[in-house]
């Protein structure tokens, strides 16, 4: 049995919502590796996190490569192949031929893709030019480069304060693309943050004493991403393009990954009932396509500021991602397009707990109150499409 060393790529701003999900689901995804022969038996991962994802030291290889099927927050999983002292371009095409490289690449080259900073190291297109040579030279053959920033496998060079680390990408295509055939609407927000955003709301369920409900609402939901990934949390991923399925020290052991992607998890959001609402009939018939093979989830045709034609649900979870003026603006103050928002929200559903996502502008404009009725608990900054925006997580007052 191989062992490496892991990295979860994660949003920034949400390392320890990562690592969180991974505490969760780590035992089981051991357990089920293990019950399919596709790995021995293994104790706990060994962790560390900073702003920029997840370490993973000593983790078997098979297991490694099995968190992409079941991890829901990280947008990709890299191997750590190497990691040296570098400040000079010899050294680099030397060191990359120190690598295995024939344990995950086969038929064709790598892309190579370079970061730098802090570094002696900063032509970018040459570092990967050097680390590609530097592969092609490892092999007795030459092999054929690769033209596609998405083909797999990929290679990752990191230059930071003159410390060089190769990496391969596990994932392929980023893992936010994890719903086979899956519609989308005109501003849709990443599953990847989805989740995480999810994660974060029901941090707050256990402090909030009125905040037991079992029904989550979005009221604008679009495509219907955050119910989607609320619903399918514990859920394995059956995408059969993963990088890792590719490489040679895998030979013979992908049936077992694909089994592995149909198995269930006993991690869940704790919710039994999902209500979507969206004003457009176009999109209330993407979602439908999306959402359809859940019977738990209802879906039903509503303006939110027009008067509600189904009564609501006592007490709801509420999540909701706005339109954020960006791309159609708004016809007053983007601040009173939110308060009016807010108040709609209170007057319809009264939710024990909600989360909003506000644009960073707005939250800091003058005209945008809070209503009295809400207590606000936290104000998440993080990034969605280029947009700085903030994850208002709210109680009653």
């Amino acid at each position: 049995m191989q062992f490496g060393d892991f990295f979860l790529v994660v949003p920034p701003g949400f390392s320890s919502l990562a690592l969180a999900e991974l505490q969760r689901k780590q035992e089981q995804i051991i357990s089920l590796c293990q019950d399919l022969g596709i790995c021995e038996e293994h104790s706990e991962l060994q962790l560390s996190c900073d702003d920029e994802g997840i370490s993973i030291t000593g983790l078997p290889l098979e297991l490694g490569f099995a968190l992409n099927l079941f991890l829901k927050i990280p947008t990709r999983i890299l191997l750590r192949l190497k990691s040296f002292r570098c400040r000079d371009f010899p050294k680099l095409f030397k060191q990359s031929q120190k690598v295995d490289w024939k344990s995950f690449i086969d038929d064709r080259l790598p892309h190579v893709k370079a970061s730098a900073s802090k570094s002696r190291l900063m032509m970018l297109k040459r570092i990967e030019k050097t680390v590609s040579d530097g592969i092609a030279k490892s092999f007795e053959q030459g092999k054929e480069s690769s033209s596609s920033a998405e083909q797999d496998p990929t290679v990752h060079v990191r230059l930071f304060d003159d410390t060089c680390t190769l990496s391969i990408d596990t994932s392929g295509i980023a893992l936010y693309k994890r719903h086979h055939g899956k519609k989308i609407g005109e501003a849709p927000i990443r599953e990847t943050l989805a989740a995480g955003l999810l994660c974060k709301l029901m941090e707050y369920r256990s402090t909030i004493l009125d905040a037991s409900s079992q029904v989550l609402i979005d009221p604008m939901m679009g495509s219907g991403t955050f119910l989607l990934e609320a619903r399918t949390f514990g859920i394995g991923s059956d995408r059969k393009n993963y990088a890792f399925f590719g490489f040679p020290c895998l030979k013979g052991k992908k049936e077992g990954f694909l089994k592995l992607g149909s198995s269930l998890l006993n991690v869940t959001m704790g919710i039994s009932e999902y209500i979507g609402y969206d004003r457009s009939e176009k999109m209330l018939n993407v979602a439908r396509e999306n959402l359809g093979n859940f019977p738990e989830i209802t879906l039903k045709q509503q303006d939110i500021f027009a008067e509600l034609k189904h009564p609501a649900p006592e007490s709801p979870i509420l999540i909701c991602n706005p339109p954020y003026g960006k791309r159609i603006g708004f016809k007053d103050d983007p601040g009173f397009f939110f308060n009016k928002l807010l108040k709609n929200i209170y007057d319809k559903w009264n939710p024990c707990l909600a989360g909003l996502i506000v644009p960073e502008d707005v939250f800091r404009n003058k005209v945008f109150k809070i209503p009295s009725q809400f207590k606000l608990l936290e104000a998440f900054k993080f990034t969605n499409g280029g947009v700085k925006v903030r994850f208002l997580i709210l109680s009653r007052a």
